[in-house]
């Protein structure tokens, strides 16, 4: 899949304040929605699997 996952925790986590971009394999927060869908991956025990992400900050060009 080709989905980028953003996480945030605005304190509701012992008080912490989060951000995290991660790749993810299903564009729902609910896997049994993502997986009826057909919305998801799916990987064998202990196999790998690799993302590649390019990130720019700034003015568009």
């Amino acid at each position: 899949m080709n989905t980028l996952g953003l996480w945030l925790s605005c304190g509701g986590w012992h008080g912490h304040h989060h951000f995290a971009i991660e790749p993810t394999s299903g564009n729902h927060d609910a896997l049994a929605v993502a997986a009826g869908g057909k919305y998801c991956g799916n990987r064998a025990a202990h196999a790998a699997l690799a993302w590649n992400l390019s990130l720019h900050v700034g003015p568009v060009q």
